[in-house]
This record gives structure tokens, sequence and C-alpha cells, in this order.
């Protein structure tokens, strides 16, 4: 760095230089410390020594090896430590005081910019989408589907949202990942500022059930459950009986019911499908106990 010289010129010739007066710290992660050596050095003819450091909240004096004094024409070291949790640009000054033997004091003061970007991800990840709020989502079991899974904002230990490319790992259990760059997106919430969010893609498995989204990054982690459900009926439904009289006095019921019904992959199909009916007079179907039930009722016409 560049020496400069804060001699206190006319202080009896106790002159001092520090190694760099201008610091610059570079893009440091909040919450990791990182530190700073400087020089000392006592180019005058008389002892110098430093009754005080006045240094910012975030800042540290490590270590001293100037003591007391610092004796002519020699050097020493301090060292300074820097713990930033907020993002942006830093300025910081340091005050340091000088005294010169039989002479008044002067402040030297150490200038420090840095630049706090966003530190490694920590807590919770949480899902905008699917939302905790129905943790069983209805993917449809075939092979075209496809899910976005967004979480919300990834943020460090200190609230900070988490840098744009932070690495990602994805889990799935029962699903596909088909689009991923496996890193923290750009994203702006609804506020108009930067939120890290992850976003990527999967599509369903061809067989219904339990899954899982999964997702981690440094010590950041977060999952939510998710279920397959049977896609649409497939192939030919056998009803049962084939033959029935009814007594047509508009009262007699007829109760059909089907084979297992399965969607176009094996699976059976969910309770609770509705599907048309044709009959005289309409009328709708539900899955009940896996198989398909109806109630019809008699015509008052005999026929």
């Amino acid at each position: 760095g560049s020496s400069v010289d804060f001699s206190g010129k006319g202080l009896q010739g106790g002159d001092i230089t520090v190694s760099e007066y201008s610091i610059d710290l570079g893009a440091i992660k909040a919450g990791n410390e990182v530190f700073k050596s400087l020089t000392l050095t006592n180019t005058g003819d008389f002892s110098i020594n430093f009754p005080s450091f006045i240094l910012p909240n975030d800042f540290k004096l490590v270590s001293n090896y100037c003591g007391s004094a610092l004796d002519p024409k020699q050097n020493c070291t301090i060292n300074f430590s820097v713990l930033k949790t907020t993002l942006g640009i830093k300025n910081d000054i340091i005050s340091m005081t000088s005294i010169s033997k039989g002479s008044g004091s002067t402040t030297i003061p150490l200038m420090f910019t840095s630049i706090v970007t966003p530190g490694d991800p920590s807590g919770n990840i949480m899902f905008d989408s699917p939302s905790f709020a129905t943790p069983l989502i209805a993917f449809t079991a075939n092979d075209t589907q496809v899910q976005e899974v967004t979480s919300g904002s990834v943020k460090d230990i200190f609230g900070n949202p988490v840098a744009i490319g932070t690495p990602v790992t994805i889990l799935l259990q029962n699903l596909i990942l088909i689009e991923s760059d496996n890193v923290i997106r750009t994203q702006i919430n609804k506020n108009g500022t930067y939120d890290g969010r992850i976003v990527f893609h999967v599509k369903s498995t061809r067989s219904k059930g339990p899954g899982l989204i999964a997702v981690s990054s440094g010590n950041a982690f977060g999952s939510i459950p998710v279920y397959l459900a049977a896609g649409a009926p497939y192939g030919s439904i056998t009803l049962l009986p084939y033959n029935k009289n009814l007594i047509a006095d508009g009262i007699t019921q007829l109760i059909l019911r089907s084979n297992t019904v399965y969607d176009k992959f094996g699976n059976i199909i969910e309770d609770g499908t509705q599907i048309p009916l044709s009959v005289v007079g309409g009328g709708n179907v539900s899955t009940n106990s896996l198989v398909y039930s109806a109630a019809l009722t008699a015509s008052s016409f005999a026929g």
C-alpha cells in the first residue's frame, strides 16, 4: 500500500509514518471476521507513544506490538479485526493518537473502506410454491406435468438475503428435476428490493403416492412433503350387474358397481373422482372404496 507521512513535523523531530493510510478491505461477507495489519515507523529522533485508538463498534484492536513507546528509527505492528453484519459500502475511520516526547500529541486518521456482501445461508428455508399451508399438492402422475418450485427468501444469520449465485443442493423423492441451475436466483419482492430465492422446475413420476422436495444451501435447509395423485381414468370400465329388471315404479333403485379403475400408468384413481354417467334421466358417478358406484332410480314407465 501507499506510505503516508503523518509526521507531526515541528514536534521536535517526533515523526511517524504508517504503512497504509487509506485501507481498502474489498468485499467481505457479513459475519466473516477479517484482519488487517499496519506497520508504524518512527522516522524521528525522539520516542513516540500511542496512548489511544478510537475504533468503530465493529472493529477490534487484536494486538499492539508497539508497546508503550516506539523508539527512534524503529517500527512496530498493530493488528485489527473487522466484523460487519449489514450490507453495503462502508467507510470507517480509526483515530490513532501519537505523542512525541517533549511535545504535544497528534491524531492520525486511518480510513477503511469495504463492501459488505451477504453471509452464508442460515436457518430455515420456506416455500412459496408449493405452500406449507397446503403441503399435499395434487401432482398428476404422468410424464408431462411440470411444477414450479419457489422458495422464500434465503437469508444469512443476520437476516440479509444471500448472494445471487450461492450454490444450492436439491433433493427430490418421487419427482424428477428438469430445470435448475442449482444456485440462488435473482428475484425482486413486492417491495421492489432484492430477495434471494431458489427457483426450479420438477415433473412428476408415473407412480402416485408421497414425495418430498428438499433444498439446502450452506447452513440453511428446507423441505416440504408432496403427494402425487393418479392421472385421469384410462381404459375400459366394466359395470356390474350387466342385466337387471326394475319395477317401473319411479322408486326402485339399481346399484351399479365397476371394476377397479386405473390411470394410463396403472395407478388406482383417487376416491371422489367425478365422471359423467350416461343414463336416461342423467346423473353423476363418484368413486367409493376404489371402485365406481352409482344409484339409478327406475322410471315410472315400463320398458
